[in-house]
């Protein structure tokens, strides 16, 4: 080819899609999947904006912890008893389940819901949501700025498709979390770095850390990026938002967080929600319920160590990259960090999968240098949008696995967004390794 002749890029490296076969008609075939996608799913993510007071959420240990404190209660009382003050119900309600007996959240983000608890909770859940999903689109909007995706008016129905399909989504409205605010957060930090605005990356991370600890590990980006005024920023940014708490809610209630909660909260890397290595490890050796899926083999110690040295290595795989070149070397760092970050979490519920969207994105695009990995592209999303939820609650309702069945199970269905996250992990470490792939037209 000479050097002079123009070169149609968008032919030449076409964007993956599985509909891609079909050309001119992509997008009525989006839109007819659309269509029936929204026959199906459309009602059920309708009545979830709301919340069921039959069926509960997260969000109601945040709203009755802020409204605990109105009335002068401590923010980390028994929810069985707001339970019955706020809602008039029972805990022994036939449709009510609780695994948690206490809020689970830390003391600063129940002063982000503190304006929450004036309202019902019904209306309050459905503002929370509605505000929650203001954020989603809000990032996706930055994701599809910054990293120069494709976008066309038919756009709307591969992203609505994609949105009512994937279950860590819709596990986040349902439950009402805080997966959505943590991801503008993430994204606010990787954007102010790329703009070199170390301080406001690291106040955003530190914002992020004191609503969920999960966001502290990511402070090796700027440790092994020697971001010190980031790291700086980070810090200082915490202690306020823990500080401002304290402030709001007194001593006694942090330390009752630190001392009593998280101990409770530990005791929950055996779940089948639980989808990190101390998850993985616990459905196999200290399942949390060992009446509905039996263990492998009954060994906390070894599950531990096993999840601990998993732990190690992946952690550590992350820090040898930095001092590895790479293509995007800064951006590709900070999402293999999340997902990394997913991977170590004492505790990574399947929701939590939502801060992996920007990381999918971004192994998206690495797709049109490297083609062979479509494959593995699309068996990834299919596995993030699998809900887990709904195969636990199947798995409640149902009689429980034996001996047998229980560690099949554990390794198979219950550990499908493991996978997902490993394939993810695989992707965004492929370039880094292997030449990019030239289409036979440049040949």
């Amino acid at each position: 080819m000479k050097p002079d002749q123009s070169i149609d890029e968008s032919k030449l490296f076409p964007w993956f899609d599985p509909m891609g076969a079909s050309g001119k008609f992509r997008p009525v075939l989006w839109f007819l999947l659309f269509l029936m996608v929204v026959s199906l799913q459309g009602p059920r993510f309708i009545y979830s904006l709301p919340g069921d007071l039959n069926s509960g959420s997260d969000f109601f240990q945040d709203w009755a912890s802020a409204k605990d404190w109105l009335e002068g209660r401590s923010i980390y009382g028994p929810l069985a008893d707001s339970l019955n003050r706020f809602l008039d119900i029972q805990t022994d309600n036939k449709n009510i389940t609780t695994d948690i007996h206490v809020n689970a959240h830390s003391p600063f983000s129940l002063f982000i819901v503190l304006p929450f608890a004036f309202l019902s909770y019904v209306r309050a859940m459905l503002l929370w949501n509605l505000v929650m999903l203001g954020l989603f689109v809000c990032s996706i909007v930055f994701v599809l700025k910054t990293m120069k995706l494709p976008w066309h008016w038919w756009s709307l129905f591969p992203a609505g498709t994609l949105f009512l399909l994937c279950g860590p989504v819709q596990s986040q409205i349902n439950q009402a979390q805080w997966n959505f605010l943590l991801l503008s957060l993430l994204l606010a930090t990787y954007s102010f770095d790329l703009k070199n605005k170390p301080w406001l990356s690291g106040i955003s991370l530190g914002i992020a850390a004191a609503v969920k600890l999960t966001p502290i590990f990511l402070i090796l980006w700027f440790v092994f990026d020697r971001k010190w005024k980031s790291l700086f920023a980070f810090i200082l940014s915490f202690m306020i938002c823990n500080l401002l708490a304290i402030i709001v809610f007194g001593l006694t209630d942090i330390q009752d967080y630190l001392l009593r909660v998280l101990p409770i909260v530990k005791d929950f890397e055996g779940s089948l929600g639980n989808i990190s290595w101390n998850g993985f490890m616990g459905k196999l050796f200290f399942p949390k319920h060992l009446e509905f899926l039996p263990p492998l083999i009954l060994d906390p110690d070894l599950g531990k160590t096993l999840a601990l040295t998993l732990q190690i290595a992946f952690t550590s795989l992350w820090v040898v990259l930095f001092f590895l070149p790479m293509p995007e070397k800064r951006e590709r760092l900070f999402f293999l960090g999340i997902v990394i970050m997913l991977f170590v979490s004492p505790i990574t519920w399947d929701h939590y999968l939502v801060l992996a969207i920007p990381a999918l994105a971004f192994s998206w695009r690495d797709l049109r240098q490297h083609p062979m990995l479509n494959i593995f592209f699309l068996i990834t999303l299919v596995f993030f949008s699998v809900c887990l939820g709904d195969f636990k609650l199947i798995l409640m309702q149902t009689k429980p696995l034996d001996a047998f069945y229980g560690p099949l199970y554990s390794v198979t269905l219950f550990s499908i967004p493991t996978y997902a996250l490993f394939l993810l992990l695989m992707m965004l470490l492929h370039p880094i390794f292997r030449k990019p792939e030239m289409p036979s037209a440049l040949l």
